[in-house]
Order: structure tokens, then C-alpha cells, then sequence
């Protein structure tokens, strides 16, 4: 049975907070529009808000768009895609093995 919408919403909050790349990105970015002055709570939330909805806008259009291209690749035209991108990424790793200079 597929899982229910509880399990997938913790599964994808154990992938937020087990990411480093998201803690680091928010440490980053979210001091430059702190104001010092004014009280600090009112200002991640407002921050937290937007982060979310500009997550859920891009990440439910990613799934919208994925789903239209999925039905567009059949079998055989998803396996040749894989064969062609997994080439190109072969060929650029010994491109790029081969052009490293002493």
C-alpha cells in the first residue's frame, strides 16, 4: 500500500532538517534582512512565511511538470535518455580526469 500523507509529510521533514546544505543556506541569507532594531521574532516569521510559500509554489510545480513529462517517455525512450545522459556524464568525468595538469 502506499504511504499515507502523514508519513510522507515526516519523511520530508526528516529530509529538511537532516540537510546541511539548507541550514547553511539559511544561516546565510537570513541575517542580511534582519533589521537589529526592531524585535526579531515578527521578522523570522514573516522570513519563514515567504520561505514557505515560495517552497510549496516551486516544489508543487516541479511535480505538476514531472508528472506531464513522465506521461510524454515511454520505456524505451526513458531507457535511451539514460543511456545518453549516463555517456555524457562518463565522457565529461574522463574529460575531465584526462585534462588535470602536474
Amino acid at each position: 500500500t502506499p504511504p499515507g500523507y502523514r508519513s510522507l509529510v515526516l519523511r520530508g521533514v526528516a529530509v529538511l532538517w537532516s540537510n546541511p546544505k539548507a541550514f547553511l543556506f539559511i544561516g546565510a541569507l537570513v541575517p542580511q534582512f534582519i533589521v537589529a532594531d526592531a524585535p526579531l521574532a515578527p521578522q523570522l516569521t514573516l522570513l519563514g512565511a515567504i520561505w514557505i510559500g515560495t517552497a510549496t509554489v516551486t516544489d508543487s510545480l516541479y511535480i505538476l511538470l514531472s508528472g506531464k513529462v513522465r506521461a510524454m517517455f515511454s520505456q524505451k525512450a526513458g531507457r535511451a535518455l539514460g543511456w545518453v545522459s549516463g555517456s555524457v556524464l562518463m565522457g565529461a568525468a574522463l574529460w575531465l580526469a584526462t585534462s588535470q595538469k602536474a
